[in-house]
Protein backbone atom coordinates (compact mmCIF):
# COMPACT_ATOMS: atom_id res chain seq x y z
CA UNK A 1 0.00 0.00 0.00
CA UNK A 2 1.49 3.59 -0.61
CA UNK A 3 1.82 5.49 2.53
CA UNK A 4 1.48 9.21 2.21
CA UNK A 5 4.76 11.24 3.32
CA UNK A 6 3.13 13.34 6.20
CA UNK A 7 6.43 14.49 8.42
CA UNK A 8 6.19 12.96 11.86
CA UNK A 9 5.66 15.89 13.71
CA UNK A 10 2.52 16.59 11.98
CA UNK A 11 1.18 13.14 12.36
CA UNK A 12 0.02 14.39 15.92
CA UNK A 13 -1.86 17.06 14.84
CA UNK A 14 -4.22 15.49 12.12
CA UNK A 15 -6.77 13.59 13.39
CA UNK A 16 -9.76 11.26 11.36
CA UNK A 17 -11.94 14.73 10.42
CA UNK A 18 -8.68 15.54 8.58
CA UNK A 19 -7.92 12.41 6.96
CA UNK A 20 -12.01 12.82 5.71
CA UNK A 21 -11.22 15.99 4.36
CA UNK A 22 -7.82 14.66 2.82
CA UNK A 23 -9.68 11.83 1.22
CA UNK A 24 -12.58 14.35 0.23
CA UNK A 25 -10.43 16.67 -1.52
CA UNK A 26 -8.70 13.80 -3.11
CA UNK A 27 -11.75 13.16 -4.88
CA UNK A 28 -12.43 16.31 -6.08
CA UNK A 29 -10.81 19.61 -5.04
CA UNK A 30 -13.51 21.65 -6.29
CA UNK A 31 -16.39 20.70 -3.51
CA UNK A 32 -17.73 23.19 -1.97
CA UNK A 33 -16.85 23.89 1.67
CA UNK A 34 -20.55 23.04 2.45
CA UNK A 35 -20.58 19.67 0.87
CA UNK A 36 -17.58 19.03 2.35
CA UNK A 37 -18.41 20.09 5.81
CA UNK A 38 -21.57 17.49 5.09
CA UNK A 39 -18.89 14.66 4.18
CA UNK A 40 -17.24 14.90 7.68
CA UNK A 41 -19.67 15.68 9.90
CA UNK A 42 -18.48 19.42 10.66
CA UNK A 43 -20.31 23.19 10.26
CA UNK A 44 -18.55 24.86 7.70
CA UNK A 45 -16.75 27.08 9.94
CA UNK A 46 -13.91 24.61 11.56
CA UNK A 47 -14.12 23.12 8.17
CA UNK A 48 -12.85 26.15 6.49
CA UNK A 49 -10.36 26.32 9.59
CA UNK A 50 -8.99 22.76 8.82
CA UNK A 51 -8.85 22.84 5.14
CA UNK A 52 -6.64 26.40 5.62
CA UNK A 53 -5.07 24.96 8.11
CA UNK A 54 -3.83 21.68 5.79
CA UNK A 55 -2.70 23.87 2.99
CA UNK A 56 -0.87 26.44 5.57
CA UNK A 57 1.05 22.92 6.94
CA UNK A 58 1.73 21.71 3.39
CA UNK A 59 -0.35 18.53 4.10
CA UNK A 60 -2.05 20.22 0.66
CA UNK A 61 -0.13 21.19 -1.49
CA UNK A 62 -2.16 22.85 -3.75
CA UNK A 63 -4.80 21.92 -6.34
CA UNK A 64 -5.58 21.24 -9.98
CA UNK A 65 -7.68 20.25 -12.83
CA UNK A 66 -6.98 16.65 -14.79
CA UNK A 67 -7.10 16.95 -18.12
CA UNK A 68 -6.92 13.75 -20.39
CA UNK A 69 -3.76 14.14 -22.14
CA UNK A 70 -5.23 12.90 -25.02
CA UNK A 71 -7.81 15.34 -25.69
CA UNK A 72 -4.67 18.55 -24.89
CA UNK A 73 -2.73 16.56 -27.64
CA UNK A 74 -0.42 14.47 -25.73
CA UNK A 75 -0.72 11.39 -25.83
CA UNK A 76 1.72 9.56 -25.82
CA UNK A 77 3.18 8.29 -22.42
CA UNK A 78 6.77 7.42 -21.34
CA UNK A 79 9.12 6.48 -18.93
CA UNK A 80 13.18 7.06 -19.41
CA UNK A 81 15.27 5.65 -16.92
CA UNK A 82 18.61 7.72 -16.69
CA UNK A 83 22.03 6.67 -15.45
CA UNK A 84 24.36 9.73 -14.49
CA UNK A 85 27.96 9.41 -14.58
CA UNK A 86 28.97 10.59 -11.83
CA UNK A 87 27.10 9.81 -8.30
CA UNK A 88 27.64 12.58 -6.90
CA UNK A 89 25.43 15.45 -4.91
CA UNK A 90 26.37 18.15 -7.82
CA UNK A 91 25.25 16.02 -10.84
CA UNK A 92 22.28 14.93 -9.32
CA UNK A 93 21.22 18.70 -8.45
CA UNK A 94 22.82 19.88 -12.65
CA UNK A 95 20.42 16.95 -14.09
CA UNK A 96 17.16 17.65 -10.99
CA UNK A 97 17.52 21.47 -12.45
CA UNK A 98 18.15 20.59 -16.38
CA UNK A 99 14.75 17.96 -15.83
CA UNK A 100 12.87 20.84 -14.15
CA UNK A 101 13.10 23.21 -17.35
CA UNK A 102 11.69 20.10 -19.42
CA UNK A 103 7.76 20.89 -19.58
CA UNK A 104 7.13 17.42 -20.83
CA UNK A 105 8.47 16.08 -17.73
CA UNK A 106 5.84 15.33 -15.26
CA UNK A 107 7.94 13.39 -12.45
CA UNK A 108 11.28 13.09 -11.88
CA UNK A 109 12.15 10.63 -8.92
CA UNK A 110 15.77 9.60 -7.53
CA UNK A 111 15.42 5.86 -7.66
CA UNK A 112 17.62 2.67 -6.32
CA UNK A 113 18.83 0.21 -8.49
CA UNK A 114 20.68 0.00 -12.07
CA UNK A 115 19.30 3.63 -12.98
CA UNK A 116 19.31 7.03 -11.11
CA UNK A 117 16.52 8.36 -12.27
CA UNK A 118 12.88 7.67 -13.56
CA UNK A 119 11.05 10.30 -15.19
CA UNK A 120 7.29 9.90 -16.65
CA UNK A 121 7.14 12.01 -19.84
CA UNK A 122 3.96 12.81 -21.85
CA UNK A 123 4.53 14.24 -25.49
CA UNK A 124 2.48 14.58 -28.86
CA UNK A 125 4.13 11.64 -30.64
CA UNK A 126 7.55 9.63 -30.58
CA UNK A 127 8.98 12.02 -33.03
CA UNK A 128 8.28 14.50 -30.17
CA UNK A 129 9.59 12.29 -27.94
CA UNK A 130 12.74 11.76 -29.96
CA UNK A 131 13.44 15.50 -29.78
CA UNK A 132 13.16 15.52 -25.92
CA UNK A 133 15.50 12.70 -26.05
CA UNK A 134 18.02 14.50 -27.83
CA UNK A 135 17.70 18.28 -27.14
CA UNK A 136 16.86 17.73 -23.41
CA UNK A 137 17.54 14.45 -21.36
CA UNK A 138 20.49 12.69 -23.16
CA UNK A 139 22.30 15.86 -23.64
CA UNK A 140 21.47 17.09 -19.93
CA UNK A 141 25.06 16.85 -18.55
CA UNK A 142 26.52 13.97 -16.95
CA UNK A 143 23.69 12.02 -18.29
CA UNK A 144 25.87 8.19 -19.21
CA UNK A 145 22.77 6.71 -20.68
CA UNK A 146 18.90 6.40 -21.47
CA UNK A 147 16.62 3.73 -21.52
CA UNK A 148 12.99 4.69 -22.75
CA UNK A 149 9.50 2.85 -22.35
CA UNK A 150 6.69 3.96 -24.52
CA UNK A 151 3.17 2.82 -22.68
CA UNK A 152 1.30 1.42 -25.29
CA UNK A 153 -1.95 2.08 -22.87
CA UNK A 154 -3.26 2.89 -19.48
CA UNK A 155 -5.45 0.75 -17.93
CA UNK A 156 -5.09 2.49 -14.19
CA UNK A 157 -3.73 6.41 -13.35
CA UNK A 158 -4.70 7.54 -10.42
CA UNK A 159 -3.96 11.31 -8.93
CA UNK A 160 -5.34 10.74 -5.35
CA UNK A 161 -3.16 9.42 -2.66
CA UNK A 162 -4.94 6.72 -0.34
CA UNK A 163 -5.02 8.63 2.51
CA UNK A 164 -6.12 6.99 5.98
CA UNK A 165 -5.22 7.69 9.53
CA UNK A 166 -4.17 3.85 10.21
CA UNK A 167 -1.63 4.08 7.27
CA UNK A 168 0.08 7.65 8.21
CA UNK A 169 0.35 6.48 11.39
CA UNK A 170 1.83 3.30 10.39
CA UNK A 171 4.28 4.72 7.97
CA UNK A 172 5.49 7.67 10.83
CA UNK A 173 8.17 5.55 11.67
CA UNK A 174 9.63 4.54 8.50
CA UNK A 175 10.71 8.46 7.41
Amino acid sequence: MVRPHVPVGQLGDLDEIDFKILRALAGNGRITNLDLSVAVNLSTAPTLRRVRSLEQRGVIKGYAAILDPAKVGLPTIVYVAAILDNQTAAAAATFEEAVRSLPEVLECHHVVGQYSYLLKVKCASTRELEELLARGIKSAEGVAQTMTIVALSTSKEETAIPVSAGAALAGAGRH
